[in-house]
């Protein structure tokens, strides 16, 4: 090959590069997120907690940003038919192996990283994902996989110390490659949430995010 077409081999391959801007980094997920995720008005589907040698599966309906309903199907028995309900006023926490039904006041409620109070985890972790992008001091694209159904980025960055509820260490994501919301977490404690089903954007029937105890239940309030 001349040294003519070997230059125009390179200049071809800088603009691609150029092009592509160099790849997927952390702060470019972040940002990417910050765009994408407003764009999620609701979520529903089947997800698998895993915490320790514990495995919940849980149906999930979630409706951005105040409003989820999880029902837990099936698990360990002091979890088994557990429901959490949030909604803009209220966070109902129904543990029946307790004979427990607790609720906290979320009118005043605004999402903070790194609490849970009047909130949930599932509810919570898309923000919690988004703001340990921007602290992680390592980042590696690993590729595009399927999960549930659908196209994700899949992906592994490093946490020098924590970030809200995510200790430090390394933190291994699948994004949704449409909407960037996380289809599976595999935390640095242990914890791993994955969706086997998911559909976006679907209408919810408000009435999934009320929830009235049964007869006779404790209720106790929680701050």
């Amino acid at each position: 090959m001349s040294h003519k077409w070997k230059f125009l081999a390179m200049l071809i391959l800088a603009v691609l590069v150029a092009a592509c801007g160099g790849g997927p980094t952390a702060q470019k997920t972040a940002k990417e997120m910050a765009r994408r995720l407003p764009q999620v008005r609701t979520v529903m589907g089947r997800v698998e907690i895993q915490v320790g040698q514990d495995l919940l599966k849980d149906e999930l309906w979630v409706q951005r940003p105040s409003f989820l309903r999880a029902e837990t199907a099936d698990g360990p028995k002091e979890y088994k038919d557990m429901i959490v309900v949030l909604n803009e006023t209220e966070a109902w926490y129904y543990v029946p192996a307790l004979d427990v039904t607790m609720i906290a006041d979320r009118q005043t409620f605004q999402p903070e990283v790194g609490t849970l109070t009047g909130s949930n985890l599932l509810e919570a972790m898309p923000e919690e994902i988004q703001a340990a992008l921007s602290k992680a001091d390592a980042f590696t694209y690993v590729g595009r996989e399927k999960m549930a159904g659908r196209d994700v980025h899949h992906m592994e960055m490093n946490l020098p110390e924590a970030v809200g509820i995510l200790p430090a260490g390394v933190l291994t994501l699948w994004l949704d490659q449409e909407t960037y919301y996380p289809l599976r977490v595999k935390t640095p404690g242990g914890l791993e949430i994955t969706f086997t089903d998911v559909r976006f954007n679907q209408e919810i029937d408000p009435k999934t995010f009320i929830f009235v105890p049964p007869p006779g239940m404790e209720v106790r309030r929680i701050d």
